[in-house]
């Protein structure tokens, strides 16, 4: 997951570059960009377990992440599923022929986050 929401900033962040060399406009993306880089360290914090708070295991992969980095995350930004649907629309003005492939990758993986977020309500 923090591997997935480190090449959707850099999407966002090559994007909106891209679209302000080409068209002389900008798309200001920095406070998604904070959002995602706050839910990026969520998960990679859940990774780090500590002898506290609750967990999940896979006893087949064996692994164990802590879900209270994500609970909290997911508490501070409640509006997240909604915030999501407007990414995605924001996400089409920054497509350009060079960067179709990560486009395509990450509005799979925001289609797949949402339906995961509205689901969990």
């Amino acid at each position: 997951m923090p591997g997935q929401l480190e090449k959707l900033i850099r999407f966002l962040q090559e994007g909106s570059k891209t679209f302000e060399q080409q068209t002389g406009d900008a798309i200001d993306v920095s406070d998604v960009i904070s959002v995602l880089e706050e839910m990026r360290d969520a998960f990679t914090e859940s990774i780090k377990v500590s002898g506290r708070g609750m967990t999940l295991k896979h006893t087949e992969r064996g692994y164990e992440i802590s879900i209270t980095p994500i609970r909290n995350f997911l508490l501070d930004h409640q509006t997240l599923p909604g915030d999501i649907s407007e990414l995605k629309k924001r996400m089409v003005n920054l497509v350009f022929s060079d960067n179709i492939g990560l486009f395509k990758q990450n509005y799979t993986f925001l289609d797949d986050l949402s339906i995961i977020l509205e689901e969990s309500n």
